[in-house]
């Protein structure tokens, strides 16, 4: 069977130069420099997941009935995914509307004030192509790697000037804004006004988080003053793209997030998918690779779009929707059909 070019599913980057290739005795292979991906499909392609109750592996049935017990007297149930296909939002969203479920977003919460800032603020986005293409300062903030490895190879980032912040601080935009006003900035402050087109990428921890709401504002206030003269974008790629998208279709409103004060306390009872950002204990995970007991009590084991079920999902930037192919069959339920088991 020749090598066949797919979408790899595993991170909002959905990079589509991914080839799969047969391997010995039944295995498979993606060719791919990107760490995460060849770790996540060597992962699912090769290996059969366990369900597990506590330390214990289990049957699917058994961990369903351990589920159901726990649930039986919950008249809704909290909810978290850090992302999923469209099919899965639009039935979660259908849920969600019903009352059945409290739907949650785990998100970091670097990402989560950027949202909330620029919502308040504006901002000016670009895609990943603008950005590839226009650019000729990138300033990273946080670990823009750690979600998305190929993201400044996409972007071309090593033919670009760069700056790199670890964690941007209120003080320190304020500070930059003022150096800049000043007409006389000097360091990073000079590469940012002399820039003819400043991409910013806010990846994990870019913000300090005790006042991450804070420093996403004055950040928005320093864009809005960038762009007077010069071009100046944010990329934020976003896992649950494709789960606000459908909510703001069918609801005309925003999805909760688990970082948000309101919920920060809030107990886990479902989440679908890998843990993304907070380390809080489900009751239950449906689908990705098994977090261990520290983070599940149970694990059941799921279908996941791009190796097992096809799907559709919408690309971090939420400029492209693109299709996932199934390329392998291991005979799993969806994560959608358990929930709707328990409910």
């Amino acid at each position: 069977m020749p090598a066949s070019k797919i979408i790899c599913p595993f991170c909002s980057l959905h990079c589509d130069d991914r080839f799969l290739e047969p391997a010995a005795q039944g295995a498979w292979e993606v060719d791919t420099d990107c760490p995460k991906a060849a770790g996540e499909f060597a992962r699912a392609l090769n290996t059969a997941p366990v369900a597990r109750v506590d330390s214990s592996d289990a049957t699917v049935n058994q961990v369903a009935t351990f589920v159901a017990e726990q649930f039986s007297s919950r008249p809704i149930l909290n909810v978290v995914t850090a992302g999923t296909d469209l099919a899965t939002a639009r039935h979660l969203q259908g849920m969600a509307s019903a009352g059945k479920i409290q739907l949650l977003i785990d998100d970091c919460p670097s990402a989560t004030a950027w949202r909330t800032a620029s919502g308040r603020e504006g901002s000016v986005t670009a895609t990943l192509a603008d950005i590839r293409g226009h650019a000729d300062l990138v300033w990273a903030l946080g670990d823009v790697e750690r979600s998305h490895p190929k993201l400044l190879q996409r972007i071309d980032a090593g033919a670009k000037q760069g700056i790199l912040t670890e964690r941007l601080t209120a003080t320190a935009v304020a500070n930059l804004f003022a150096s800049i006003r000043s007409g006389k900035p000097m360091g990073t402050a000079q590469s940012i006004r002399e820039a003819k087109y400043l991409a910013i990428l806010v990846g994990e921890g870019a913000f300090e988080s005790d006042e991450a709401i804070e420093t996403a504002e004055l950040l928005a206030k320093l864009l809005w003053f960038l762009n007077q003269t010069h071009r100046a974008v944010v990329l934020s790629l976003d896992p649950a793209a494709t789960n606000r998208s459908v909510s703001a279709w069918q609801t005309n409103t925003t999805l909760e997030n688990l970082s948000d004060d309101r919920w920060f306390s809030t107990p886990i009872d479902v989440r679908i998918g890998n843990r993304y950002h907070h380390p809080r204990t489900a009751i239950v995970q449906i689908g990705g690779s098994d977090p261990g007991p520290d983070h599940a009590t149970a694990y059941m084991p799921a279908r996941t779009i791009g190796v097992d079920q096809a799907g559709v999902v919408i690309r971090g930037d939420s400029t492209v929707t693109l299709p996932l192919e199934a390329i392998t069959d291991r005979n799993l339920s969806l994560a959608i059909e358990w929930l709707q088991r328990w409910l």
